[in-house]
């Protein structure tokens, strides 16, 4: 061996290396390869040592990066080191176990986007999903043909999506088509059940009530099947098939000067929504009812009037109420679409409800029949429980706060005033709500709990029976604190002592008097014999 040159030698490392390559002394093959200058045969050499870090350098010193990347995201990955492995794959593209290591990862929107860049639509709606990215799920979701693996899976999928943004008809529509001669199981309960809540929201209650019924057959104790049941009964018996008038009271805008401003506001939204009419104005702006064209549905927009827009304490107060809302997902409480915080067009898209608020049905039709009333303040109740839950109090539950949809289905809104529990917004000792069924703690200025509601709804639940407000004239404020209003079966035919009982105790003027909870108010309701 002294007696060869350099060149003799270095001609003779990459026999030598095979030599031992073949014994499977990987580590001095690699070593060999690599003295000889083939540092790509050096790498897979070192792969097969089970070196993967040596065996990354090697391809990368030897110019190739995305061989090189490939090794080091195996690395990663046999060290569990998932977000490392996931980036390492995605730089040498290889998506589809970039994707993977995301998903283990928990990173559910690269995932989805990896999945998407090789074609696996199924998973990577999947994914999306998961990370709460519905648009994107559903767009890649609907590039799957009923030729393509997980086909029937994906309807599901597609379904559910389509009911986290609310868009209840084409939920329905998918949903319905995946389950077509499906009998409720297990498997598959949870999208029936979701069929039949989007049925709901789109009025169909037959509908919605065969469902529930088919699932209570399988299972009386899944989820709220038999309340929901005998809501959703009770509502189309009461059925009276009367004409619906617009939600939002307030009036609406009349002559030019609103046309002018509904294109000022049009104007300003960039194209994304087509203004219709104005349905109503107060101290918090206007609310439209307008067309999301890229969605292509109905919206109630409402936008920050100009006074209040150019103050950031009562825009901020406005942004809250819709991030307030978008928290929380029920039947009774009114969906948030779109949100804007821009200065000069702060708005937000919710959804448009056919039918009266309580207020204006009380207005012009006068009070509820007893059964429907205990109804409508049965499913307020359960949507407050709803909101509460959240961490969120409402603070002006009142009649024009409550709507009535399709098929007499209670929606909740307006959360201008609600408060977070980590809000510190609004301070103790300034008073807010609306007078007339304001809690007396808010009187005071002191902090308001879930029992402020409760307060506030057993006003509301007065006024459905008795056609008229309790605290309507007078020094409102001072009678909240000292007035006790007689029974409402003094001052409207047909009221049980078993409700005078109920409202007594939600309107009662200390907080640890009343019902602590609306679950609790709600279990009152339900054994109510009316």
């Amino acid at each position: 061996a002294d007696t060869l040159s350099d060149d003799e030698k270095k001609a003779l490392l990459p026999a030598i290396a095979m030599r031992f390559e073949q014994a499977k002394r990987y580590d001095e093959s690699a070593n060999l390869y690599g003295q000889a200058g083939d540092l790509a045969r050096a790498a897979e050499t070192f792969v097969l040592a089970g070196k993967l870090r040596e065996a990354a350098q090697c391809y990368r010193q030897a110019g190739k990066e995305k061989e090189s990347s490939q090794i080091v995201g195996r690395y990663h990955e046999t060290r569990s080191e998932w977000p490392q492995a996931a980036a390492a794959y995605a730089k040498a593209a290889d998506f589809l176990k970039a994707g993977e290591c995301f998903t283990k990862a928990a990173d559910m929107a690269r995932a989805g986007d990896c999945f998407e860049r090789v074609k696996e639509f199924y998973r990577s709606g999947l994914a999306y999903a998961k990370a709460a990215r519905f648009k994107e799920a559903i767009r890649v979701l609907q590039q799957l043909t009923d030729k393509s693996p997980n086909f029937d899976e994906s309807r599901g999928l597609l379904g559910r999506c389509f009911y986290e943004l609310h868009d209840y008809t084409h939920c329905a529509a998918a949903l319905d088509n995946h389950l077509t001669g499906q009998r409720v199981d297990t498997s598959n309960m949870e999208y029936f059940y979701m069929l039949a809540l989007a049925y709901e929201q789109l009025g169909q209650l037959d509908k919605c009530q065969e469902l529930l019924y088919k699932i209570r057959s399988v299972s009386t104790s899944f989820r709220d099947v038999t309340q929901r049941i005998s809501n959703v009964s009770s509502r189309i018996s009461m059925q009276d098939g009367a004409t619906q008038v617009t939600p939002y009271s307030g009036g609406g805008s009349s002559g030019g000067g609103g046309e002018a401003m509904m294109g000022n506001v049009e104007n300003s939204l960039e194209g994304r929504y087509e203004l219709e009419k104005e349905l109503g104005r107060g101290g918090m702006g206007v609310v439209y009812m307008a067309r999301d064209k890229q969605l292509d549905r109905k919206v109630a927009l409402k936008f920050l009037g100009t006074l209040i827009d150019n103050s950031e304490e009562y825009r901020q107060r406005f942004v809250r109420e819709a991030r307030t809302a978008a928290k929380i997902s029920h039947p009774n409480v009114i969906n948030i679409f779109d949100i804007s915080a821009s200065v000069g067009k702060a708005y937000i898209a919710m959804e448009f409800v056919d039918g009266p608020s309580l207020h204006a049905h009380i207005s012009k039709k006068g009070a509820f029949e007893v059964r429907k009333a205990v109804n409508i303040i049965l499913q307020s109740a359960a949507a407050l429980a709803a909101i509460h839950e959240a961490g969120i109090v409402h603070r002006d539950i009142k009649p024009d706060n409550i709507l009535i949809a399709k098929g007499g289905l209670v929606k909740v809104m307006d959360f201008g005033l609600a408060k977070a529990e980590d809000s510190r917004m609004t301070k103790t000792g300034v008073v807010m709500g609306t007078p007339s069924y304001m809690s007396p703690e808010q009187v005071f200025g002191k902090e308001a709990d879930a029992r402020s509601d409760i307060y506030s709804l057993g006003l509301v639940f007065y006024e459905c029976l008795s056609g008229s407000t309790v605290f309507k004239t007078g020094d409102i404020l001072e009678r909240q604190i000292k007035e006790t209003p007689p029974p409402p079966s003094e001052v409207a035919k047909g009221v049980p002592k078993s409700i005078d009982d109920i409202i007594q105790k939600c309107i009662e003027k200390k907080p640890e008097d009343r019902f602590q909870s609306m679950g609790e108010l709600g279990v009152a309701l339900r054994a109510l014999e009316v």
